[in-house]
C-alpha cells in the first residue's frame, strides 16, 4: 500500500515523452488518473489545515538550521506525519534525509522487493 499526500496530483502533471517531446497526449492523462484511482494500491492524505500548519513549521525549523525546504516537500513530509507513518520513499533523499530526526520518519530510496529465479521474496 502506498500512501500519499493529495499535492501529488499535482506533482505528477505530465509523463517524460510529453516533457521531452512538448506535447500533451490525453491517453497518457488518462493513464495518470487511472493510477491515482487504484484505492487497493494507492491512499490519498488531505491536505487539512493542521498538515499545512506542520509543514509550516516544518520549513521554519528548516530554515532555524540553514535548511530550505520546498513547501510541497514539507506537505509531504506532514502529510507522512499525519498519518504515523514509518518511511517516507522519495528519490530526492538530499532534501529530505535531514527531517529524520525532527518527524521520526525514516527517509529512503523506493525500491521493489521481488524474488528472483522462481523464489519467493525475502
Amino acid at each position: 500500500m502506498v500512501i500519499t499526500s493529495t499535492v501529488s496530483l499535482v506533482e505528477v502533471a505530465f509523463s517524460v515523452m510529453e516533457k521531452v517531446g512538448g506535447v500533451l497526449d490525453k491517453a497518457t492523462e488518462e493513464k495518470i488518473d487511472q493510477l491515482w484511482s487504484d484505492r487497493d494500491a494507492i491512499t490519498m492524505v488531505e491536505v487539512s489545515e493542521l498538515v499545512n500548519r506542520r509543514a509550516r513549521d516544518l520549513i521554519r525549523n528548516g530554515m532555524s538550521n540553514g535548511w530550505r525546504l520546498r513547501p510541497m516537500d514539507a506537505i509531504h513530509l506532514a502529510s507522512a506525519e499525519s498519518v504515523a507513518a514509518e518511511v517516507l520513499f522519495t528519490y530526492n533523499q538530499s532534501d529530505f534525509k535531514k527531517y529524520e530526526a525532527i518527524t521520526g520518519l525514516k527517509i529512503e530510496e523506493p525500491y521493489l522487493v521481488q524474488g528472483t529465479l522462481g523464489l519467493p521474496p525475502p
